[in-house]
Order: C-alpha cells, then structure tokens, then sequence
C-alpha cells in the first residue's frame, strides 16, 4: 500500500511546508514510553467489527476510530478511496513519507521543499482523554522521544 508519490511541481527554492503531517509508528507508545506507565501506553487496538481504534490508558478512545485513523493515511483521496482504508491496518498503510525519515527527505527532495514543520497525526487526540497528568506526560515524552529519533536524519 505505500506507494511512490508522482510530482510534477514546479520546484522553487527557499520554499517550506507549514503543515507536514508525519504518521506516528502504532507501536511508538510501546516502544518510547517510561516503563512505569507502558501497561498504560497508547495503542492500536482491534474493535468487534475488526477494525482498529486507538486505545488510551487501556480504553478505546472516544474519538480516534478506524474512520479517523484513516484520515491521516488518505490526504488527497476521494472519500470513496478514504472508506476503503478503514479495513487496511493502520501499519500496512502509511503513505510514502508517513513515517520513515529517509522517505520523507525523498518526498522533500521531489516536491521541491527545503524543510517542513511536521505535526503529529495520533498525537493531537488524545489529550482531551486523559486527566491523569502523570500519564499525560508520559505520553508526551515518549512522543518527543520518537520524534527525535525521526529527526536525527
């Protein structure tokens, strides 16, 4: 499912994108968080109907259904394209770019950017969720952790 972009932009030079999304890793809490709380760590979790939903704290969270976790995979699809994804496993289905560092330079590279400001796509949900301020931290530190590595490239 992770398929090479086709550009044909016209290619400027100083120019940044303001608003690149990266996808988040399903396992990132897993692997990043502080072992104290990994028994509370954000995940991917399997609902009845086999689609997946975030987990929070051990909760399926409120918001970030296999609809909304498909969102992120599908900028630019129709949302006949963007339904067929609910039914794709969030990991199998990161676009090019979505997550690997060296992807995203490519993808850089080819559009014609010279740096991005990337925002989180998982990430910006869960707060309204959790009121366990220990928890909260945790979860952002794990975040940042990830995102340093990301960057390290």
């Amino acid at each position: 499912m992770r398929l090479m972009p086709q550009t044909t932009r016209t290619v400027y030079s100083g120019v940044i994108d303001a608003d690149g999304h990266i996808n988040e890793p399903g396992d990132l809490w897993l692997k990043y968080i502080d072992p104290q709380f990994r028994d509370r760590a954000i995940c991917l979790g399997v609902e009845p109907d086999g689609r997946e939903r975030l987990q929070i704290d051990g909760r399926p969270s409120r918001y970030l259904t296999a609809e909304l976790l498909s969102r992120g995979r599908t900028m630019g699809m129709s949302f006949e394209e963007r339904a067929s994804y609910m039914d794709v496993p969030y990991d199998e289905s990161i676009p090019f770019g979505g997550n690997d560092p060296k992807e995203r330079l490519q993808l850089l590279d080819m559009e014609g950017l010279d740096k991005a400001l990337i925002y989180p796509t998982l990430s910006l949900e869960w707060e309204s969720e959790v009121d366990d301020a220990d928890l909260a931290m945790a979860y952002a530190r794990a975040y940042n952790r990830w995102v340093v590595d990301f960057c390290s490239d």
